[in-house]
């Protein structure tokens, strides 16, 4: 019988421990992003509601109706126009659709009292 050689015993392992190193270094680790989508939807209506000088008060979150709503005050007769707009909807043309309606208004000298932007076809009530 011959004698089982001593070199295997102590290379294979060897070789066997660096190929499940170099494996487990390769596998790619998936991070957590502390930032959600709905921050950036927020993050991106104030950048917006800023930029376009609309001061918005009594601001509600509905985050279960995906909405948002605020008043706006009417410069030409200090009435409010409740807005309410989608958090699953662009902010920055949501913002722009109502910066035009209110510009008709203005122009038009008329009152609006509610614009929903929220849904499929959006509507304004005068």
């Amino acid at each position: 019988m011959k004698l089982f050689n001593f070199s295997y015993v102590i290379i294979v392992p060897i070789v066997f421990f660096i190929g499940i190193n170099l494996q487990i270094r390769h596998i790619p680790q998936s991070r957590v992003n502390p930032i959600s989508p709905k921050h950036d939807f927020y993050f991106k209506l104030n950048q917006v509601l800023n930029t376009s000088q609309l001061k918005p008060i009594n601001l509600k979150i509905r985050d279960y109706q995906n909405e948002i709503e605020f008043l706006i005050k009417n410069e030409v007769n200090d009435k409010f126009t409740k807005v309410i707009l989608s958090t699953q909807k662009n902010p920055v043309w949501q913002v722009t659709s109502l910066q035009q309606a209110l510009k008709i208004a203005k122009i038009k000298n008329t009152y609006i009292k509610k614009i929903d932007l929220s849904i499929k076809h959006p509507y304004a009530t005068l």
